[in-house]
This record gives C-alpha cells, sequence and structure tokens, in this order.
C-alpha cells in the first residue's frame, strides 16, 4: 500500500524554528507520524499572506510553487499562517486580506475539492481585536471557497510559559506535542480515508 501524503505550508511554526519542533518534534512531523504519513513540508520562519520574511521573493515565490505543484498529489494539505500578518493588520488590513483572498484562492483551484485545512497558530487563548478580524476573515474565505478552516492551533498550549520559549510566542517541544493532538482531531474531522487510522489504532 502507497504511503499516504500530507502537504504542509506555513511559517515558523511549521518549520519548527528554534529547534522547538525540528525535525522529529514538530507538530507536523509528529502528526504525519501519527497518521502513518509522509510528511512534505514547506515553510518560511516569518512567512505570512502580506507578511514576507526576509530571505527574498525569489525564494519564497519557490516554495509556494513548489507546494502548489506537490498539493494536488497529497492526500491533504495542512496550512498553517497568519500570525505574521497580525501586526500588518493595523495599518494593511486590506491588503491583509486581498494577499488572503489570493492565495486561498490559489490553493483552492490545487487541490480542486481534495481535503484542505487551513489554520492560524496563536500563543494565547484570547484573540485582539485585530487577530479574530483576521481568523474571521480566514473562515469566512474558506467558506466561500470549498475549503476547511480550523481555530485548533489558537490557544491549543493554553499561553502557559512550559509550553513556549523564552520569546513566549514559539512553541517548544512540549509545545509541539500539544499542537499535533489539537490538529489531530481537526485532521480526523475531515475523515481522510487514507488518514483515518493512527499509529495508536494499529
Amino acid at each position: 500500500m502507497t504511503q499516504p501524503q500530507i502537504v504542509f505550508y506555513g511559517d515558523s511554526i511549521v518549520s519548527g524554528y528554534l529547534r522547538g519542533g525540528s525535525p522529529d518534534t514538530r507538530f507536523s512531523s509528529i502528526l504525519a507520524n501519527l497518521l502513518g504519513a509522509q510528511e512534505l513540508n514547506y515553510a518560511i520562519d516569518g512567512l505570512g499572506y502580506l507578511a514576507q520574511p526576509p530571505v527574498g521573493p525569489d525564494t519564497i515565490e519557490l516554495i509556494q510553487q513548489n507546494m502548489l505543484k506537490q498539493a494536488p498529489k497529497a492526500d491533504l494539505l495542512m496550512v498553517c499562517l497568519g500570525v505574521n500578518d497580525v501586526p500588518l493588520m493595523r495599518d494593511y488590513a486590506p491588503q491583509v486580506f486581498a494577499a488572503v483572498h489570493e492565495q486561498l484562492t490559489q490553493i483552492a483551484e490545487a487541490r480542486n475539492g481534495q481535503p484542505t485545512l487551513i489554520s492560524m497558530y496563536y500563543p494565547g487563548t484570547q484573540l485582539g481585536e485585530r487577530s479574530l478580524a483576521l481568523v474571521d476573515y480566514l473562515e469566512q474565505q474558506c467558506q466561500e471557497l470549498g475549503l476547511t478552516f480550523t481555530r485548533a492551533l489558537i490557544g491549543a498550549t493554553g499561553g502557559l510559559p512550559q509550553f513556549h520559549h523564552n520569546d513566549r510566542i514559539h512553541p517548544n517541544p512540549a509545545g509541539h506535542a500539544l499542537l499535533a493532538q489539537a490538529a489531530l482531531a481537526a485532521v480526523r474531522e475531515l475523515h481522510v480515508p487514507a488518514l483515518q487510522g493512527t499509529t495508536e489504532d494499529r
């Protein structure tokens, strides 16, 4: 039997920044292992829908294009983006919303109805006004485009210091383990045939 495949696309939470989840203890790797799937990880620290990390636009475009090329072949695409856009919401909310619409439209077209989980990480349990506006817009766009949005990664660590690095933003390995369990529950709700079994079920 061919091993199922999950494509992950996102920011430092997906990359495992600060070694908090890279390469084997980041939530995406844990999740893929639990589901018996191959992980294809396309992540850039600092990436957002509008937020641009200091790696150069060519690098960002290449990773995005590689993700979109691989996405139609995967059993699941999981996207985790948005937290880096929150600071931009103060002065550039229309531009953030336009970037969200453009990228989610590309993702929806690439997936063509296949299971797609859109998420946003947030370290605390209470969203501020700008964060909530972005999350609400993400959810609205997903509904319109036939994608699935989950809030499972928002506050999954409870905002507790024992689950974060000293920056109080990025999860440490214990925090990534919590994110993986939260993501697992969200994936199970999608009922993807190739991803129904976990290592604990076998």
